[in-house]
């Protein structure tokens, strides 16, 4: 795998990603939370399916796919995304990418846990200290009722992130010889029932509007913000170190905050960018040691 092709995936994830947060909000206009991210995976699962036939792929049945099937579909797609899709109805789009770039901070605290020889260096330590500050500091001016922002909108989407960074580090450790599409297709079929199963029980669809803006966010989502981006960075997880493929998260609440602002005129104000301005400094602390590694790394040989 050549340096070209590392850098090419990193940028599909930081650009794709970067709008689904303005997608979902979008969508999140006219369609229930949970109803909203279950037809989401139930689309890609089937995306997902004609990709596998087309490759010859099985679905594997061992106990160990299973096992990380079962792991991930909860951690990466039916929690996570229940809580980020109801979060979001309450906070800005902008914010919500924001907040969830504190991803990184839980990847090197998960690896440093559960991985054998991970270290945490002094500077790796600083940027998610400078992280927690920042992540304070926009919490902090959001704790009245006049602030507009809600504290519990924006504690669901840093919980999705602590979850789904645990469940990263466990592909990283247990899903070395699955395929991405194969890894991906499983979890989001776990997703796709939890979250169906989660709005039966608890919605309400006299609600629900399928309007043209509520078909091309749900179809986006799923092609492109689920399909191309999760088998990416499945791919990624294979081949690069799983802190430096976090740092995707310094770069999407940037596209997120233009999208927001240009799009639905979402202002965050002085205390929230400062906030943020911190959180995403503390991501470039956090990998500085990835990003050196990545730069002097050789170029291989791309596969054929």
């Amino acid at each position: 795998m050549s340096r070209a092709q590392i850098i090419g995936g990193l940028i599909i994830v930081c650009l794709i990603w970067g709008s689904t947060w303005l997608a979902i909000k979008e969508g999140l206009a006219s369609i229930p939370p949970f109803f909203a991210a279950a037809v989401r995976f139930i689309l890609a699962s089937m995306l997902l399916r004609l990709i596998m036939a087309q490759q010859a792929e099985r679905v594997p049945t061992d106990k160990q796919y299973w096992t990380l099937i079962m792991e991930t579909g909860l951690l990466t797609y039916s929690i996570p995304f229940a809580l980020i899709y109801w979060g979001q109805r309450l906070i800005p789009s902008g914010l919500s990418s924001v907040l969830f770039a504190t991803y990184p901070f839980f990847v090197a605290l998960s690896a440093r846990a559960r991985v054998p020889g991970e270290r945490l260096p002094g500077m790796r330590v600083f940027g998610i200290l400078l992280g927690f500050v920042g992540v304070v500091a926009i919490f902090s001016g959001q704790l009245s009722v006049e602030a507009g922002f809600s504290p519990i909108g924006m504690t669901c989407i840093v919980i999705g992130a602590a979850l789904q960074a645990y469940a990263l580090v466990s592909v990283r450790l247990k899903g070395q010889n699955i395929h991405p599409a194969t890894l991906t297709f499983g979890g989001m079929i776990i997703g796709a029932a939890v979250l169906s199963a989660t709005s039966l029980l608890l919605e309400d669809y006299s609600r629900l509007v399928v309007d043209t803006r509520a078909i091309v966010s749900t179809l986006y989502l799923a092609a492109f913000g689920s399909v191309i981006t999760f088998i990416t960075y499945f791919w990624l997880v294979k081949h690069v170190n799983p802190v430096l493929l976090s740092l995707t998260a310094f770069v999407t609440p940037l596209i997120a905050v233009s999208l927001g602002s240009a799009v639905l005129d979402e202002h965050l104000g002085q205390r929230v960018l400062l906030g943020g301005l911190l959180v995403l400094s503390g991501v470039l602390f956090a990998n500085v040691s990835g990003m050196r590694s990545l730069m002097k790394k050789k170029p291989e040989e791309a596969p054929k």
